[in-house]
């Protein structure tokens, strides 16, 4: 062992503590075991115990490390203890990088500990048995004990004493009939099982009975999540949609969560300054229903569940089955099917691969998880009995395994779709005295592993503020814990006892706690908008953060079939979590060394602070998830960005002014509003530039040799390329000029005769990849002369393109232009700024119309479908801003007008579709912004973004 042993006394291990959890306590006693600065206990060869409980120098209790297998602990003293601890706290920080710095680090650091330790004097290593949380099955005897709810019977938990163990457990179980069945060694609880099946008050007179022992410190009884009236899960609020490609939608509500998050601009900027393949592994648990690995969206993700291999022990002549901690391992998931659909939707939002074609007609890729191709990440499938069905249940057993097990795999993040049902009972406080114990369990464990695991749950869909619910006891509810945890517990980790008011007051405040609300959807009609409380979310306190949970699109459900594969918009907060478990996972991979409070610290710190409506009528505090701020902020704090970056990916605006072409980078404030961060000369002439939609590259129209062509530049790489070659010698291009969801672009061309008289306009598309465009609509040739050469009159037709705008479905375009048609100076017909809509591609080459809806001034869709804005020209000369929202039926809701202007050059809409951007003169050219929320609360007023120089035409904005 190295060193010497004469001076020490083995630590006594008392019977049958031989036998340790993960996660639990050790009690060694003996002489001369030092003090907490001199002297360590070890696991095996080196693995040191950080989190002490107690220490003096004839007893010490510690926590059992994760890492420890069965084998050997012993005491080595006359060591700087507190050093050691520092190291074995680093190697844990690195335990999950993979590349070669931090594995040759760790290798440097183990060794670095075996130094110390043979310096110092080793006791006798003492054999134990290491194990982890254990659960069998919860039994299927069921009584009903109040209207609408069902308890699981015959289970009861008893928490012993420290220094008693399983020998203690199994003489009470032979004492009152129980059947051992679980052990959860964080609070040192055994799970029993009664021979037959008993009522609730038969079971509470047991506890009575255990109590009176005293090995024994309390009891606890496991429940059942569910509710007979209604399905726990989200599944009274889910709404499908039969077809995601209504005729009237005009949509990308499948993209709405993640555009409304941020989502892009996190993945841009992973790309352009880290790359996504080059992110260290991350491997979550998803705590529901199951996952249907056969859906498409999961090919060539890394599913698996957590097994382990069984240890027959005898303990006081009696045989035990328990889990090897050392044998923990995982294997490919394969249980899921169809009717797991609650967590296959949970799943797909966080790791759907986005990266095969599921529908080749429409070149639908299905839809955007938020760790997507190629970020190599592994989601751990927790699979609860019949959870999501009639006989739905989460046993409050089967949480805290799922916890411990999560825990020793490294499953360093935890989604938790789910919460614990309140019976509509008039006596309803002796549940939540079960409740509450259940509770405190929960935070014991979470407190146990408060540095290797982040746990996101779901607030609820009560619409109301916990503590005042009357349907749902969520897992998180404000109930105070403190005074109620065990006065042996070191909370904090400073190696001095506390009293357990180092415990927030409700778990969902807990440092490595996220609980998450959620925010409306793209349906306006629909409880609320952009980034205001979803009115079926829970709120107060406890709920920290939201995110979008109205309408997300997801896998699987019995909604739209997309090449054969299942989708569904479904509601709830269950929808909204994964979202931040998603992007919490995203700066993991970013940064493998945050702990998870530091995570949650800085998905806090990053999100968006707005006021929102309460469920009283009044307004309250609420912060929204917004993930590219977050990556941002990891990116500066690892020095890959600094705040004077010209350009970020965060989001981005290029802009023309005579004839050239600028960049502008924007982000939001801390009031929510899109703010300039910097900009710059791109260094290229330019007119009407268009972003792709992912924002990597920028279309223009230029000139070479004197004809137009349609240029290109690509951002990341400064690549610049053709894509319109220079056309005839009496061809000219513009000004049409967009791109399309799906990156195809829509340009238009003017042919015209050797007198200029005779012209012909067409519009055309370039799909992504090809190579020649094709004809979508055209003038035909017309006459645009009023006289001949003799000065006699002539019928004469006048087209003036202004904007081309694809509809977000990405197969419908549309136009904007003026007409006017008459003979000689006589004007006969005309419209201005008619709007020709609805025309589907591909399809058939179309006429223009002479004139079309309208009049609305350059207007522009919202990414998601949902609004539009444009100009309308008032009596006074003035043009009005005005934007105009529409219900889940696309019919008009209502509009509403801002501040006029006295030129309208442009319009567009930001990438997440928050604000309405104009480009428009008051007195100089700005390009300003007005909030599209319609609350009366926040900020709606226009508000300048960038002022420009020289004569601006138009501009461009996306991620």
């Amino acid at each position: 062992m190295g060193g010497q042993s004469q001076s020490l006394l083995a630590p006594q291990v008392e019977e049958p503590s031989q036998v340790v959890g993960i996660g639990g306590k050790l009690r060694l006693v003996g002489r001369n075991l030092g003090s907490s600065r001199s002297a360590v206990v070890v696991f095996g060869e080196s693995l040191i115990a950080t989190r002490i409980e107690r220490h003096r120098s004839d007893e010490i209790v510690v926590r059992v490390p994760v890492g420890a297998g069965t084998g050997t602990v012993r005491v080595v003293t006359g060591v700087d203890a507190d050093a050691l601890r520092t190291l074995q706290a680093e190697i844990t920080s690195l335990e999950d990088a993979t590349n070669a710095d931090d594995r040759e680090r760790v290798a440097v650091l183990e060794e670095t500990i075996r130094a110390l330790l043979r310096r110092g004097s080793s006791s006798e290593a003492r054999q134990i048995v290491v194990t982890a949380a254990y659960v069998k099955p919860p039994p299927a005897d069921r009584v009903d004990d109040a209207p609408g709810l069902s308890i699981v019977k015959g289970r009861i938990i008893v928490d012993l004493e420290d220094t008693e163990g399983f020998e203690t457990a199994l003489a009470l179980g032979d004492r009152y009939g129980l059947s051992l069945v679980g052990y959860f060694p964080v609070t040192n609880s055994f799970v029993f099982d009664a021979a037959t099946a008993l009522d609730l008050s038969e079971l509470r007179g047991l506890g009575r009975l255990l109590v009176r022992d005293w090995r024994v410190r309390e009891y606890w009884l496991d429940l059942v999540c569910e509710l007979k009236q209604v399905r726990f899960v989200d599944a009274d609020v889910v709404n499908r949609y039969q077809h995601r490609y209504k005729p009237d939608l005009g949509g990308r509500e499948d993209v709405y969560a993640t555009d409304r998050i941020q989502a892009p601009a996190a993945w841009n900027l992973i790309e352009r300054f880290v790359g996504r393949d080059r992110l260290s592994p991350v491997k979550l648990a998803v705590l529901d229903s199951g996952c249907d690995q056969r859906h498409a969206e999961f090919a060539g993700v890394t599913l698996t569940k957590v097994v382990t291999n069984e240890l027959r022990l005898k303990i006081a002549g009696r045989e035990v089955i328990l889990p090897d901690a050392r044998s923990i391992r995982e294997i490919p998931y394969a249980d899921g099917d169809t009717a797991s659909n609650h967590g296959t939707a949970v799943t797909s939002l966080i790791g759907a691969r986005n990266d095969n074609v599921l529908d080749a007609r429409q070149n639908d890729r299905g839809m955007n998880g938020m760790l997507h191709n190629p970020m190599p990440y592994t989601i751990q499938i927790y699979q609860t009995s019949r959870f999501g069905s009639e006989e739905d249940k989460f046993p409050t057993t089967e949480f805290l395994a799922a916890i411990n097990g999560a825990a020793i795999t490294n499953a360093r993040i935890i989604n938790a779709s789910f919460g614990q049902p309140e019976p509509i009972d008039p006596d309803r406080s002796r549940y939540r005295d079960i409740v509450r114990v259940a509770l405190r369990k929960i935070a014991h464990q979470l407190n146990q592993f408060r540095d290797r695991v982040l746990l996101v749950v779901a607030a609820g869909n009560e619409a109301n503020a916990p503590g005042t619910m009357r349907g749902l006891i969520t897992p998180f509810e404000d109930i105070n814990l403190n005074n109620h945890l065990d006065t042996g517990e070191d909370l904090d980790g400073d190696c001095i006892l506390d009293a357990g008011n180092y415990v927030a007051a409700s778990l969902g405040t807990l440092p490595n706690v996220i609980t998450v609300g959620a925010i409306g959807g793209p349906i306006v009609s629909d409880w609320s908008h952009d980034d205001q409380r979803a009115g079926f979310s829970n709120w107060g306190i406890p709920v920290e953060i939201a995110a979008p949970g109205a309408h997300v699109f997801v896998a699987g459900g019995n909604g739209l079939r997309i090449g054969g594969q299942r989708f569904s918009f479904w509601s709830g907060t269950s929808f909204a979590t994964p979202l931040v478990t998603g992007t919490a996972a995203l700066l993991r991979g970013l940064r493998p060394s945050l702990t998870p409070e530091q995570l949650k610290d800085l998905i806090l710190r990053t999100s968006l602070d707005i006021v929102t409506e309460d469920g009283r009528g009044g307004v309250m505090p609420w912060k929204t998830l917004k993930a590219g701020f977050a990556v941002r902020q990891v990116l500066l704090d690892m020095g890959r960005i600094t705040n004077d970056q010209e350009w970020t990916g965060v989001s981005k605006i290029v802009f023309e002014s005579n004839l050239r072409l600028f960049l502008a980078e924007v982000r939001r404030g801390p009031n929510g509003r899109a703010e300039l961060f910097g900009s710059r000369p791109l260094d290229t002439r330019g007119r009407h530039p268009t972003l792709k939609q992912d924002g990597r590259w920028v279309a223009f129209y230029d000139s070479a040799g004197g004809r137009s062509i349609v240029d290109a530049i690509r951002f990341d790489r400064g690549d610049r390329i053709t894509l319109v070659g220079p056309g005839g010698e009496r061809q000219a291009y513009g000004p049409l000029l967009e791109f399309g969801p799906g990156g195809q672009l829509m340009w238009n061309r003017w042919t015209s005769s050797e007198d200029g008289c005779t012209q012909r306009a067409e519009v055309l598309v370039l799909e992504d990849g090809a190579a020649n465009s094709v004809v979508i609509a055209d003038t035909g040739d017309h006459n645009t002369c009023p006289f001949d050469a003799e000065r006699n009159p002539l019928p004469w037709k006048r087209y003036d393109l202004h904007r081309a705008i694809w509809v977000p479905n990405g197969r419908e375009w549309e136009i904007s232009y003026s007409y006017a048609e008459g003979t000689g100076e006589r004007t006969t017909h005309s419209c201005d700024n008619t709007w020709w809509r609805k025309n589907t591609f591909p399809a058939a080459v179309r006429r223009f119309p002479r004139c079309s809806d309208g009049p609305f001034i350059l207007p522009s869709w919202a990414p998601d479908g949902r609004a539009q804005g444009g100009g309308q020209l008032s009596r006074d000369g003035l043009i009005h801003i005005e934007t105009v929202f529409y219900d889940r039926l696309h019919g008009l809701l209502f509009s509403r007008r801002g501040t006029p202007t006295q030129a309208l050059l442009w319009c567009n809409w930001s990438p997440d579709g928050s604000e309405f951007a104009v480009l428009e003169f008051r007195n100089s050219f700005f390009l300003s912004t007005i909030r599209r929320d319609y609350r009366d609360v926040g900020d709606r007023a226009i508000r300048n973004v960038l002022r420009i120089d020289g004569q601006p035409s138009d501009f461009t904005w996306s991620w």
